[in-house]
């Protein structure tokens, strides 16, 4: 309960006794003067109305009070009182007002023993022929608990015999000094309870109420001049700053004075700060106040004038903005929104918004241009900034496209969405425009295949697919370098893998070269060798499936001068002569020999009839097509990979794929030699020979698998003897 009800009801307590004391004395009044005078009815008066005290019967209600029925005065300067009460009270202010009621009082149980013991008399017998009780003749009217009814009296009886008059009056003296202490100390207390209220509120005068923050700014605790000062600052701060009004992308400013506007500083302190009675001071001190309202005085008149000065300022016609191309640069031109302010709802706004908002949106049908000045202004920023600031480049894989901002200019637009510019560019024209200056932007496919680099080390070329350009996507990707940082994006292109790619090439099974085998040039004698490096060139790359039968003749052939081949020396009956691709038996004898080391299965070859001492005997082979070939199986699972080149003056063959055989192999010494004969030749452009003998020799390969001997193939040749031929 607050302090401030504790008062009131303590007030309507000493009221209230007072007016029960009055009502006592002036009924004990009549008794006497109508036993003295005899019995005369009463008249039925109407009491008083009741004190209206609303807040005290609360909290007496709430004390679980108990209703006070008043007597009936017949003087209409005593009026009746009914306020509910606390039982304590009722209860030591009924023993008070017992010492002076009588029988008019007869139907409160709390007053009934002590009327009795006052007024019944002792020894006087009552006069003959009156009844024996007055208070039957006499009956006091009943009262309802509720306030609000009026109690009516009944005419009186006639009066009984007059009770002594001294006894009367002397106890009537003993009660007096007792109601005097008894309302002294109640009004002793009363001035406490006062005084201690009025001090609490004068120390709470000095401080703001905790938990106060006023725009933003927390002045809990401040004492009273400093929460003035810092109130002040900010109203003045409020009272200086100008307030924008937004219509679109038009603004207008006016001063708060201009609107009639005022931050009142004194006025807001006030209700945190500075002496008052309202209990609301002390409630906030102990619960805190929270967001603190600034007090604002309004001009009614000059807010009206301001919202009418807007409208007539802020209103506009409608105008598209423009955006123009000129050259490899950007103009625009301003457009304004169409503004029909609403004056008084502009007005209003602002006032509900100030000192909060020092932005307000204006009130009214606000239509904005479908290309706004915004919109425009950053268009032509950008254009100029960025898209036209330099050229651009288009990376391809068959060369790049480098475009200048006046070339690029040429082609494009933009397209108006939602409000929003957006660069366009012809990527169909410039696509076009491109392939004409440049073909050679597009290409056809090529296969996959493995080669090798100057190091004779396998590398794989994935091959091209087939490129055409994609005309649809040329624009975007011309947008995405003309507004990046590094101003480079990749040419579109419409792709085809080629037949063969790497998935096809099997090139997981090319681990090492298993195998490697070359033979010199000597002599040396540049027609052979230009036959031979061909040939190289053409074995080189070639793969060989497992199960795959290999022929010479098809990987390096056909053997003619379309193929880049020549006419070399060669030995046909044992005279040499001059043949297409002379030679190509040194590329035979290389590769055979190589296919013999990696274990492969030999299928056709043929050495030839003379030996040649730079290769090695029995294991030569020879080339004449359309008889004789090289032929061998991949007996593997793996697949083959052959390269071949010339190099320091030897040709060699390499092998390559995931080890699987281990060879080895052993030649006999030559045996059943023949001696060579001696002919002269007379005829034209004889060639002399120096004779050779001819003998035979074996030899033996041993092909191992996981150490295991899997095959031992011995193989014997005879060489004839070369006569000594002697030209004549």
């Amino acid at each position: 309960m607050s302090r401030r009800r504790q008062i009131e009801i303590e007030l309507a307590r000493q009221e209230l006794a007072r007016r029960r004391a009055s009502v006592a004395h002036a009924s004990l009044r009549r008794r006497v003067e109508r036993k003295a005078s005899g019995h005369v009815p009463a008249a039925r008066v109407a009491p008083m109305p009741p004190v209206p005290m609303p807040r005290v019967a609360a909290e007496a209600e709430v004390l679980d009070a108990e209703p006070f029925e008043p007597d009936v005065l017949d003087d209409a300067d005593a009026p009746t009182v009914a306020i509910p009460l606390p039982a304590a009270l009722a209860t030591s202010e009924g023993e008070a007002d017992a010492d002076g009621a009588d029988e008019d009082g007869a139907d409160d149980p709390q007053l009934e023993p002590e009327r009795e013991a006052d007024h019944e008399p002792e020894s006087e017998p009552e006069p003959e022929g009156e009844p024996e009780a007055d208070a039957e003749e006499e009956p006091e009217p009943e009262l309802e608990p509720e306030p609000a009814l009026e109690p009516s009296l009944e005419p009186e009886p006639a009066p009984a015999p007059k009770p002594p008059a001294g006894r009367e009056a002397a106890a009537a003296d003993e009660r007096a000094p007792r109601r005097a202490r008894r309302g002294l100390a109640v009004g002793i207390g009363i001035a406490a309870a006062v005084a201690v209220y009025v001090v609490a509120q004068a120390i709470a005068a000095q401080f703001v109420p905790r938990d106060t923050v006023i725009m933003g700014r927390d002045i809990s605790g401040m004492g009273a001049d400093e929460a003035r000062t810092v109130i002040a600052e900010l109203a003045n701060a409020a009272n200086a700053e100008d307030v924008a009004v937004l219509a679109g992308d038009v603004v207008a400013t006016r001063a708060p004075a201009e609107l009639g506007l005022r931050f009142d500083a004194d006025a807001t302190a006030s209700q945190v700060v500075g002496f008052t009675l309202n209990p609301s001071r002390l409630i906030a001190h102990a619960t805190g106040v929270g967001e603190l309202l600034p007090v604002v005085s309004v001009d009614e008149s000059a807010l009206a004038s301001a919202g009418a000065s807007l409208k007539a300022e802020l209103d506009s016609e409608l105008t598209e903005a423009v955006i123009t191309f000129v050259g490899a640069r950007v103009v625009a031109t301003d457009g304004a929104a169409g503004i029909d302010l609403d004056a008084a709802a502009t007005a209003e706004r602002i006032r509900e918004g100030w000192p909060f908002e020092a932005a307000v949106p204006a009130v009214g049908e606000i239509t904005q241009p479908a290309l706004t000045t915004a919109e425009a202004r950053r268009f032509e920023r950008v254009m100029n900034e960025h898209v036209f600031a330099k050229a651009i480049t288009l990376t391809s894989p068959n060369g790049n496209v480098v475009l200048s901002p006046e070339e690029l200019a040429g082609y494009v637009g933009y397209t108006l969405k939602d409000g929003l510019a957006t660069l366009t560019v012809d990527g169909r024209r410039l696509g076009a425009d491109l392939l004409a200056q440049r073909p050679d932007l597009e290409n056809g496919p090529r296969n996959a295949s493995v080669v090798f680099d100057a190091a004779h080390m396998l590398v794989v070329d994935q091959g091209d697919p087939q490129r055409v350009l994609d005309h649809a996507s040329l624009e975007a990707a011309v947008v995405a370098a003309a507004t990046s940082i590094g101003r480079t994006e990749p040419l579109p292109y419409v792709e085809t893998p080629p037949e063969v790619t790497v998935a096809d090439l099997d090139i997981a099974d090319f681990k090492e070269r298993i195998s490697s085998f070359s033979t010199p040039f000597t002599p040396r004698e540049p027609r052979r060798e230009r036959n031979i490096t061909n040939a190289a060139k053409r074995l080189a790359g070639t793969i060989v499936q497992p199960g795959e039968v290999f022929s010479l003749a098809a990987a390096i052939g056909p053997i003619d001068a379309a193929n880049g081949y020549v006419e070399a020396g060669v030995i046909i009956n044992n005279k040499h002569t001059d043949g297409m691709g002379g030679g190509l038996s040194q590329m035979a004898t290389t590769t055979y020999n190589a296919a013999y080391f990696a274990g492969l299965e030999d299928v056709q070859h043929r050495p030839p009839s003379g030996w040649c001492a730079r290769q090695p005997a029995g294991r030569e082979a020879t080339l004449s097509l359309p008889g004789l070939d090289l032929k061998f199986r991949n007996n593997t699972p793996y697949a083959l990979l052959i390269n071949s080149y010339v190099e320091n003056a030897r040709v060699y063959v390499d092998i390559w794929s995931t080890p699987y055989y281990t060879v080895e192999t052993e030649a006999s010494g030559h045996y059943n030699i023949t001696s060579a004969a001696t002919i002269y030749d007379s005829s034209p452009g004889c060639t002399p020979e120096s004779p050779k003998q001819g003998f035979t020799v074996t030899n033996i390969r041993r092909v191992y698998l996981d150490g295991e001997l899997v095959a031992e193939e011995p193989y014997t040749w005879t060489y004839r003897a070369v006569p000594r031929i002697i030209c004549e």
